[in-house]
């Protein structure tokens, strides 16, 4: 086991005028921000490429990385780095990011010397024979984990050799679209080498005012799966039912490494399930305590993988605050989002946590399937009376690979231009008893109930005076979410009190 495994060095460096073996991208798709504003969110490198590069580099590739929208390139400045330097380039494809990848693939293969153009990630994933269809231009998906699958396609197109038999792989042939079967789930994480974010643009990351204090930060996953299915989300079709670790020494050694050689002072981890083994907190705490991380990190979990116990746990190892999916507290429709959860269950937990000083940062979806007004306000109702540290409130949006795609992909009500899933600005799925205006009302009152307390007003002013050089940005970022909230779409929705 590959326990401390550090990334590659970059190899050397392509001849003059030779092309380059690889290009990993990330196009910019989203330049409005939650709210109308990017003062508050987190813009962060693509994990998966940054594994991908990592592999390459050590199989010997030469490898760059474009994220376009950590550095602000839009369609044409990203075809000018991409056009005619690459043999082979590969697109980071979520659902939103579809269309431009299509478009950008048909531009570079009417170049003097077009690449080979793979794409991966989760759309890809949901939608693989659909992706190639509507992406005519793509010569190849990777489908599920990339990184084992994407080093065997590069060394295969690179030497001129067929791409028949390469698992987790799609492919265009000369008239049909061949699909190879799928690649067994990476079991030992720690045999991956460290992401490379030595290929990452790393000065142009916005670190979070709300959610990391301010402090530069990066993310890590210490394992991969979730052993839920929840209908909305789709990382159990990605990274499977089965919870896959890196070892504690891998994690720590990441850790070391980010704050040696980029600085990083915050560390967010992604996992789905952080909480999961209280054997393996038993010893990242202590180590996290050790080093002095108090107030510095955070974690994703889930309301039934917390106790009083892994509470205490997170509190002693000093996490700044904790991520919860709550999305709805409404019994109903817990069961419709197959949660496996109850109000009662979440109550009793975000009090536990209050108790004992662990902030929480739930977040919350507006606009679920069947979901009635009253429904929605019982959550409102929760966020406006139970203490949390930060709320974060989605439009519902139906991912392709769901359990909610399959069975609403055929519904009049869901709206397939993929340009405009991204959860936070636009409406993918509205059923025929509600409004696009009834629901911007009601986050509206979601947003402006919770952001409004005084409580909550004094923790972000505290965040402020802490970090007087972004006082300007964060003035400016708060007064256009406040416009956005306050005079935008003037429908507000009826007051509902819950008895």
């Amino acid at each position: 086991m590959n326990v401390a495994a550090s990334p590659s060095p970059n190899p050397s460096p392509s001849a003059p005028g030779a092309l380059r073996d690889v290009c990993l991208v990330s196009t910019n798709t989203d330049t409005q921000g939650r709210l109308g504003t990017h003062v508050f969110d987190l813009v962060l490198p693509t994990l998966g490429l940054a594994y991908i590069g990592a592999v390459l580099e050590r199989d010997g590739h030469t490898v760059d990385v474009i994220d376009a929208a950590a550095e602000g390139l839009d369609f044409e400045q990203t075809l000018g780095r991409i056009s005619g330097r690459y043999k082979i380039v590969g697109f980071y494809c979520h659902t939103q990011n579809f269309p431009m990848i299509a478009a950008m693939s048909e531009r570079l293969k009417a170049c003097d010397s077009p690449p080979h153009i793979m794409i991966g990630g989760p759309h890809a994933t949901a939608l693989p024979r659909q992706c190639l269809i509507d992406g005519e231009h793509i010569d190849s998906l990777v489908f599920g984990e990339g990184a084992d699958t994407a080093a065997e396609l590069v060394a295969r197109v690179l030497d001129g050799q067929s791409l028949e038999g390469v698992r987790g792989l799609y492919y265009r042939g000369e008239d049909a679209i061949h699909e190879n079967p799928p690649r067994g789930q990476i079991e030992d994480l720690d045999s991956l080498p460290m992401p490379a974010w030595h290929l990452f643009p790393m000065e142009r990351y916005h670190h979070s005012y709300i959610e990391t204090d301010g402090k530069r930060s990066l993310h890590i996953m210490g394992s991969r799966g979730c052993f839920s299915d929840c209908n909305y989300c789709h990382s159990t079709k990605m990274w499977g039912p089965k919870v896959r670790w890196h070892s504690t020494e891998r994690v720590l050694a990441e850790i070391d490494h980010l704050n040696a050689h980029y600085g990083i002072e915050y560390f967010q981890f992604f996992d789905d399930v952080f909480t999961m083994d209280r054997d393996r907190l038993k010893v990242l705490m202590p180590e996290f305590n050790k080093r002095g991380m108090g107030d510095s990190w955070s974690c994703s979990t889930r309301i039934d993988l917390l106790n009083e116990n892994i509470i205490k746990d997170l509190k002693f190892g000093g996490a700044h605050h904790i991520a919860i999916g709550i999305e709805t507290v409404n019994d109903r429709l817990l069961k419709v989002i197959n949660k496996h959860v109850t109000k009662a269950q979440t109550t009793s937990v975000i009090t536990l946590c209050a108790e004992h000083k662990l902030p929480v940062m739930g977040m919350f979806i507006i606009g679920l399937p069947t979901e009635t007004a009253e429904e929605c306000q019982e959550t409102l109702d929760f966020v406006k009376t139970h203490r949390l540290k930060i709320a974060v409130f989605s439009f519902l949006t139906v991912y392709p690979g769901t359990n909610f795609w399959h069975l609403l992909k055929d519904s009049p009500d869901l709206d397939r231009d993929f340009s405009k899933y991204n959860l936070s600005q636009n409406f993918t799925y509205i059923e025929k008893h509600r409004s696009p205006e009834e629901l911007r009302g009601l986050m509206r009152k979601a947003y402006l109930g919770f952001y409004l307390k005084p409580r909550v007003m004094a923790g972000l002013a505290k965040i402020a005076l802490r970090n007087p050089r972004m006082l300007p940005t964060i003035g400016v970022g708060f007064a256009t979410a406040f416009a956005n909230l306050a005079f935008a779409d003037r429908y507000s929705p009826p007051d509902i009190v819950h008895s």
